[in-house]
């Protein structure tokens, strides 16, 4: 499984009590970074204006596709919140481009502070500049992320999004305070350049084990 003990270890050991089957770990497998100069430089200028730790970053990946109605109001929490942001969607249901999708007057208003871009982006770069907060929505036992209420419908609304945002960033607030602080912990232990390494060696030694047995 490509998962790690540190942030799946109870789930890993459960499925393997509940089918009597060893579970081998890889790790997360962390992505390298971009050797794309041009990509990582874009975003550094940009992210580059603002102070540290000010911006706030949303990716939900490439398989996620949302509905028009909740990407709009997605991105209207962004703006909000009055953070600057950078939010990486594809383009919801119903639309050929994430730019057609977004509210009317958005871009205008948030001009300057804010991005809402569908093209792919360099995540690795991005996450690693000291203007990014990025609190994943693990808020779990780990408390690194604040997950945002949903209505009855499963949906979040501009609102909550814009107060969880603000929860987490704000620097006065104690909630966020615990999260920042939990976020740099666990960020020291996957930035541990033997990290990956061990997972993967664990990982062939046991395949190896097995193929012996």
């Amino acid at each position: 499984m490509r998962t790690c003990e540190e942030i799946e270890g109870k789930l890993c050991g459960y499925l393997g009590e509940q089918y009597d089957k060893p579970v081998f770990l890889t790790g997360p497998v962390l992505p390298e970074p971009s050797e794309d100069r041009l990509e990582v430089d874009r975003w550094a200028k940009w992210l580059g204006r603002f102070e540290p730790g000010s911006v706030v970053f949303c990716a939900f990946g490439s398989q996620v596709f949302l509905e028009r109605d909740q990407f709009q109001e997605l991105v209207l929490g962004f703006e909000l919140s009055g953070h600057p942001f950078l939010v990486a969607l594809k383009p919801p249901f119903g639309a050929s481009t994430t730019e057609e999708a977004l509210p009317e007057g958005f871009e205008e208003r948030v001009k300057g502070r804010g991005i809402v871009t569908g093209e792919w982006v360099e995540q690795v770069a991005i996450l690693n500049h000291p203007s990014v907060l990025n609190t994943r929505l693990m808020a779990g036992e780990l408390r690194v992320g604040l997950e945002v209420e949903r209505g009855e419908k499963g949906w979040v609304s501009k609102e909550k999004v814009s107060e969880a945002i603000q929860c987490v960033m704000n620097s006065g607030n104690e909630l966020g305070c615990s999260l920042r602080e939990n976020h740099e912990k666990w960020r020291g232990v996957f930035s541990d350049p033997g990290f990956m390494s061990r997972y993967i060696d664990k990982f062939v030694q046991n395949v190896n084990e097995l193929v012996k047995s």
